[in-house]
Protein backbone atom coordinates (compact mmCIF):
# COMPACT_ATOMS: atom_id res chain seq x y z
CA UNK A 1 0.00 0.00 0.00
CA UNK A 2 3.07 2.31 0.44
CA UNK A 3 4.44 1.70 -2.71
CA UNK A 4 0.94 2.31 -4.43
CA UNK A 5 0.80 5.84 -2.54
CA UNK A 6 4.44 6.62 -3.32
CA UNK A 7 3.88 6.53 -6.91
CA UNK A 8 0.69 8.07 -6.61
CA UNK A 9 2.24 10.93 -4.47
CA UNK A 10 5.02 11.48 -7.22
CA UNK A 11 3.52 12.21 -9.83
CA UNK A 12 3.42 8.69 -11.95
CA UNK A 13 -0.12 8.31 -12.63
CA UNK A 14 -3.18 9.77 -14.89
CA UNK A 15 -5.96 11.09 -12.44
CA UNK A 16 -9.23 10.12 -14.39
CA UNK A 17 -11.22 12.00 -11.54
CA UNK A 18 -14.79 11.54 -14.14
CA UNK A 19 -14.96 7.75 -13.43
CA UNK A 20 -16.29 6.09 -10.25
CA UNK A 21 -16.61 2.56 -9.90
CA UNK A 22 -19.86 2.94 -10.23
CA UNK A 23 -19.52 3.70 -13.99
CA UNK A 24 -18.24 -0.37 -14.49
CA UNK A 25 -21.33 -2.26 -13.77
CA UNK A 26 -20.36 -5.86 -12.19
CA UNK A 27 -23.16 -7.77 -14.17
CA UNK A 28 -21.42 -6.97 -17.42
CA UNK A 29 -18.99 -9.58 -16.74
CA UNK A 30 -21.26 -11.66 -15.25
CA UNK A 31 -22.92 -13.33 -17.95
CA UNK A 32 -21.74 -14.59 -21.53
CA UNK A 33 -24.62 -13.23 -23.29
CA UNK A 34 -25.94 -10.56 -21.28
CA UNK A 35 -24.74 -8.10 -23.93
CA UNK A 36 -27.57 -7.79 -25.84
CA UNK A 37 -27.54 -11.40 -27.15
CA UNK A 38 -23.91 -11.01 -28.88
CA UNK A 39 -21.94 -13.78 -27.51
CA UNK A 40 -18.56 -12.64 -26.14
CA UNK A 41 -15.73 -15.41 -26.19
CA UNK A 42 -12.21 -15.03 -24.35
CA UNK A 43 -11.00 -12.54 -27.41
CA UNK A 44 -12.83 -10.08 -25.99
CA UNK A 45 -15.56 -9.79 -29.44
CA UNK A 46 -18.07 -7.30 -27.49
CA UNK A 47 -15.39 -5.02 -26.42
CA UNK A 48 -13.53 -4.92 -29.24
CA UNK A 49 -16.46 -3.96 -31.55
CA UNK A 50 -17.34 -1.54 -28.83
CA UNK A 51 -13.70 -0.09 -29.52
CA UNK A 52 -14.06 -0.54 -32.99
CA UNK A 53 -16.88 1.92 -33.22
CA UNK A 54 -14.87 4.78 -30.30
CA UNK A 55 -11.94 3.97 -32.61
CA UNK A 56 -14.29 5.11 -36.27
CA UNK A 57 -15.21 7.99 -34.26
CA UNK A 58 -18.81 6.83 -33.06
CA UNK A 59 -18.29 6.58 -29.65
CA UNK A 60 -22.09 8.63 -28.96
CA UNK A 61 -24.67 5.96 -28.39
CA UNK A 62 -27.96 6.35 -31.03
CA UNK A 63 -30.99 5.38 -29.37
CA UNK A 64 -32.73 2.33 -31.00
CA UNK A 65 -30.09 1.29 -33.69
CA UNK A 66 -27.34 -0.38 -33.87
CA UNK A 67 -24.34 0.54 -36.37
CA UNK A 68 -21.66 -1.85 -37.73
CA UNK A 69 -18.43 -0.10 -38.38
CA UNK A 70 -16.21 -1.89 -40.52
CA UNK A 71 -12.97 -0.06 -39.55
CA UNK A 72 -10.36 -2.13 -37.95
CA UNK A 73 -8.45 -1.38 -35.13
CA UNK A 74 -4.61 -0.44 -35.25
CA UNK A 75 -2.50 -3.35 -34.67
CA UNK A 76 -1.20 -1.83 -31.76
CA UNK A 77 -4.42 -0.70 -29.92
CA UNK A 78 -5.84 -4.07 -30.53
CA UNK A 79 -2.45 -5.52 -28.49
CA UNK A 80 -3.16 -2.88 -25.96
CA UNK A 81 -6.56 -4.01 -25.32
CA UNK A 82 -6.12 -7.96 -25.70
CA UNK A 83 -2.69 -7.64 -23.10
CA UNK A 84 -4.19 -5.88 -20.05
CA UNK A 85 -7.22 -6.71 -18.50
CA UNK A 86 -7.89 -3.25 -16.79
CA UNK A 87 -8.53 -2.16 -20.42
CA UNK A 88 -10.92 -5.12 -21.49
CA UNK A 89 -13.29 -4.68 -18.40
CA UNK A 90 -13.46 -1.15 -19.42
CA UNK A 91 -14.30 -1.49 -23.27
CA UNK A 92 -16.48 -4.85 -21.65
CA UNK A 93 -18.17 -1.64 -19.60
CA UNK A 94 -18.31 0.44 -22.36
CA UNK A 95 -20.32 -2.22 -24.22
CA UNK A 96 -22.98 -3.10 -21.68
CA UNK A 97 -23.62 0.58 -20.89
CA UNK A 98 -24.45 0.99 -24.86
CA UNK A 99 -26.31 -1.52 -24.72
CA UNK A 100 -28.26 -0.43 -21.51
CA UNK A 101 -28.75 2.57 -23.63
CA UNK A 102 -30.28 1.69 -26.88
CA UNK A 103 -32.13 -1.34 -26.25
CA UNK A 104 -33.61 -0.71 -22.49
CA UNK A 105 -36.51 1.34 -22.09
CA UNK A 106 -35.37 4.25 -20.00
CA UNK A 107 -36.80 7.06 -18.26
CA UNK A 108 -35.05 10.31 -19.24
CA UNK A 109 -33.32 10.30 -16.27
CA UNK A 110 -32.01 6.89 -16.55
CA UNK A 111 -31.06 7.92 -20.00
CA UNK A 112 -29.22 11.05 -19.52
CA UNK A 113 -27.17 9.18 -16.35
CA UNK A 114 -26.52 6.17 -19.42
CA UNK A 115 -25.05 8.53 -21.88
CA UNK A 116 -22.80 10.54 -18.99
CA UNK A 117 -21.33 6.98 -18.14
CA UNK A 118 -20.88 6.50 -21.88
CA UNK A 119 -19.18 9.29 -22.31
CA UNK A 120 -17.17 9.02 -19.22
CA UNK A 121 -16.13 5.52 -20.27
CA UNK A 122 -15.29 6.88 -24.13
CA UNK A 123 -12.87 9.59 -22.43
CA UNK A 124 -11.07 7.21 -20.68
CA UNK A 125 -10.23 5.14 -23.66
CA UNK A 126 -9.91 7.70 -25.70
CA UNK A 127 -7.15 8.83 -22.70
CA UNK A 128 -5.37 5.86 -22.34
CA UNK A 129 -5.49 4.63 -25.80
CA UNK A 130 -4.59 8.03 -27.05
CA UNK A 131 -7.25 7.80 -29.78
Amino acid sequence: MLQLFSIYAAGNTVPIPFLRASDISPIAFLSDNILGGMQQDSTGTVAVEALQELFAGDGQPKKGRRTQNEVPLHPSVYQSLTSSSTLMNLAQALAYHKMCYEEMPLQELQATQEQQTIQNLCDTLQTILRL
